[in-house]
């Protein structure tokens, strides 16, 4: 009698599998979706993040330095681009799409972060690169598309600033309004004009003369400003208002005695100086050219000291303000033109000289978590094996239960023929 071989073989247990193979595979098919959805949107949820690297390109030369300076006088850090203020103000930009972003959580978690990079290009040349890295929890966002939209919208902050700023370029304007004699009055016109005009030599430098504002070059604005500078209008007001001592009002008169007191002795120390230096001449301490610069400055404030007296002596008060009105108004409003047009002009020019360039086509990126690919993968595995082994569980209990019907039957068929010989028996006795 041959030895029975113990043990099971890989096509037991797929027959046993088979034995339910339907609720095998809709086990199969439920636990991978079920990974799937798990891995995309509890997983991942948590542990994925939205990248964006990118460049900045401001004026004046930034490229990437801690600090800017707009030309406002505010100054821009690169960690402003993450603030509640800005994130605030993104959102409120565009309340419709934007209105599932949870400002406040973002900023309470501070789960947004922002990190300048400077990378070495070329070790040779000792060139290098500086760019920025913003990273965000996937969690704050119901999609990538939204994601895209609010990032890139954030970090455009700078070039957004650049076009809304106020430019206050017209200190020395306000200040000729309130000058208290017409002497002031054209010397603050005088140095508001040589703003301007310096203003636009800057900005030209940056853009260079040929960028087109409004239809316009930066030059062609320039060379109006230079154009009415070179009249001297404004030079022949001081001078005609100095040779003449027109007093705005009688109070200026009293100004003009105070600034007397102050300009003798500036004069008195520059005396003594000059004084002092000519002596020291002949002694090889000082040279000659500083000797012509001090007795420059006493000619200077002599001159000053014979132009107060004349407004002081002077018997032309204009209470009426007619020579304001006929005169050194139209210059007002001319420089008033130009100060406007630079504010215009530089807001347009530097905007369009700013850039944000993204690292990468798409924008976004994702980085970690688990891709769609790979959560698929997983589940369908994870899915397949839980759902073998939960079948031959399955086939193994329902194979049990056949064989004890089949062995519960097979009993029961002895016992019965038992019963059925003593009849046959007692009827073969019978006849």
């Amino acid at each position: 009698m041959q030895e029975e071989t113990k043990g099971i073989t890989i096509g037991d247990i797929f027959r046993t599998i088979a034995v339910k193979k339907w609720i095998t595979l809709i086990i199969a098919a439920v636990i991978a979706v079920g990974v799937i959805l798990s891995i995309q949107f509890g997983y991942n949820r948590t542990q994925a993040r939205y990248v964006t690297e990118f460049t900045i390109v401001l004026p004046d030369g930034y490229t990437g330095t801690s600090v800017y300076t707009y030309p406002d006088g505010t100054t821009f850090h690169y960690t402003d681009m993450i603030s509640r203020k800005n994130l605030s103000a993104v959102k409120n930009s565009n309340e419709e799409e934007f209105k599932s972003i949870d400002i406040d959580r973002i900023v309470e978690d501070g789960d947004m972060n922002i990190e300048r990079i400077v990378e070495t290009v070329s070790e040779t040349s000792q060139t290098t690169e500086v760019y920025y890295r913003l990273s965000v929890s996937t969690k704050y966002f119901h999609d990538f598309g939204k994601a895209r939209a609010f990032l890139s919208k954030l970090v455009n902050y700078p070039i957004e600033y650049l076009s809304t700023m106020q430019i206050d370029s017209d200190v020395f304007l306000t200040l000729s309004k309130e000058a208290e004699d017409y002497e002031s009055q054209i010397e603050l016109l005088i140095s508001q004009l040589e703003y301007i005009k310096a203003q636009y030599e800057n900005i030209i430098k940056i853009n260079g003369g040929n960028f087109v504002v409004d239809g316009k070059t930066l030059s062609a604005y320039n060379n109006e400003v230079v154009a009415y500078y070179n009249i001297n209008r404004l030079n022949a007001l001081l001078a005609d208002v100095r040779d003449k001592g027109i007093l705005k009002n009688e109070q200026s008169r009293s100004n003009y005695v105070i600034k007397k007191v102050d300009v003798n002795r500036q004069f008195d120390i520059a005396n003594e100086t000059l004084t002092n230096l000519q002596t020291s001449i002949g002694q090889g301490i000082v040279d000659a050219a500083t000797i012509k610069a001090q007795s420059d400055l006493v000619a200077s404030l002599n001159q000053r000291m014979q132009d107060i007296d004349r407004f002081i002596l002077s018997t032309t008060v204009d209470e009426e303000g007619n020579y304001e009105k006929e005169y050194i108004n139209p210059q007002y409003d001319k420089i008033q033109h130009f100060t406007d047009t630079y504010e215009r002009v530089v807001v347009v020019a530097y905007e369009k000289a700013s850039t944000i360039s993204f690292k990468v086509a798409k924008v976004v990126t994702t980085e970690g978590g688990m891709g769609i690919t790979t959560s698929v993968l997983l589940g369908v595995v994870v899915g397949v094996i839980i759902a073998l082994i939960a079948g031959y569980i399955i086939g193994k209990v329902t194979l049990k239960k056949r064989a004890a019907v089949v062995e519960a039957n097979g009993a029961s068929q002895p016992v019965q023929q038992q019963t059925e010989q003593p009849v046959a028996s007692e009827e073969k006795n019978n006849e």
